[in-house]
């Protein structure tokens, strides 16, 4: 009734969202969250919700990336990475299975990686994974184990809470890394910042992010600019460095990505990012630079 007397109101089209989300209607709930951000892009709680619903308006999704990594001092080689994967949503969260390739340290390995977003309520949902290597020179952990808690709050914020294991051929025991992270969405902004953190005193032990992103069209088109330090258990191109990069060595990161969606269900992604690391202390301390870039598609159905 209120929308028939005002149906440009955008309180009462984002609580029809809200209802709609709840009632499973995803494509309704969706088509009014896009009103609220034709009458008004910056608002932050339609767009947050309309990133929520994404993964249930296709079912399917596959997606192929590949990155290139050249290193000034530390390797003479260049490195290189691909991965295929494939999204399955379901009534109760998204699983993807995941094949990684790489060539680094002057050898190649593969990796084999499940990953799942169940949902718990409108409020929680989860992170959960697993991946496996038969490598033993260090291109991949052996195992990379992960899991997390993540929570949608008011005012457009969201946070997770949350643990990751990496276990190397080389390692007599794994090492566990924890991640806390913050963001907030304002306007066509998203903020966040993470840590992961670890109790080994003698592995490489803290890492900080902090990343802006833009959304500039759809909820799949933005840049994504990311301040870093420390090497993180969730960067795939260079968690390996963890192995071998062992003690209080300090590295800096700085990457922008952009994402592009085009023809409605594919989603171009360009990326490109610069390191400064240390990689040996004695009489003296080495240090270099890594340039990488990377491209990839994703195809929804």
């Amino acid at each position: 009734s209120g929308l028939a007397q005002n149906p440009a109101s955008e309180q009462l089209l984002l609580r029809k969202a809200t209802v709609l989300q709840s009632m499973q209607q995803y494509e309704a709930a969706a088509a009014a969250a896009d009103s609220v951000l034709i009458i008004n892009k910056n608002n932050d709680a339609a767009r947050n919700l309309l990133i929520r619903l994404q993964d249930f308006l296709s079912k399917n999704r596959v997606g192929i990336k590949y990155d290139y990594s050249h290193f000034d001092k530390q390797f003479t080689d260049a490195w290189h990475m691909m991965s295929v994967d494939y999204t399955r949503q379901t009534g109760i969260g998204a699983f993807t299975g995941r094949v990684n390739y790489a060539q680094r340290f002057a050898h190649d390995g593969f990796q084999y990686e499940l990953e799942s977003y169940p949902r718990f309520s409108k409020t929680f949902y989860a992170y959960a994974a697993a991946a496996y290597s038969a490598d033993t020179f260090g291109v991949f952990p052996k195992w990379r184990l992960g899991g997390s808690l993540y929570a949608n709050l008011p005012r457009a914020f969201e946070a997770e809470a949350g643990i990751r294991y990496l276990h190397f051929a080389s390692d007599a025991t794994g090492n566990d890394f924890y991640t806390i992270y913050l963001g907030k969405y304002y306007k066509q902004f998203l903020f966040g910042v993470r840590t992961y953190l670890t109790p080994d005193p003698g592995a490489t032990t803290q890492s900080y992010n902090a990343m802006g992103r833009y959304y500039f069209g759809g909820i799949d088109d933005y840049v994504h600019l990311l301040a870093g330090y420390g090497i993180s258990p969730d960067d795939r191109q260079n968690s390996s460095l963890i192995n071998i990069n062992t003690g209080n060595l300090r590295t800096y990161k700085g990457e922008v990505i952009l994402r592009k969606q085009f023809r409605r269900r594919n989603i171009l992604i360009l990326n490109a990012s610069l390191i400064n690391q240390e990689f040996a202390r004695g009489a003296e301390v080495l240090k270099g630079n890594q340039v990488q870039a990377g491209i990839g598609y994703i195809r929804r159905f």
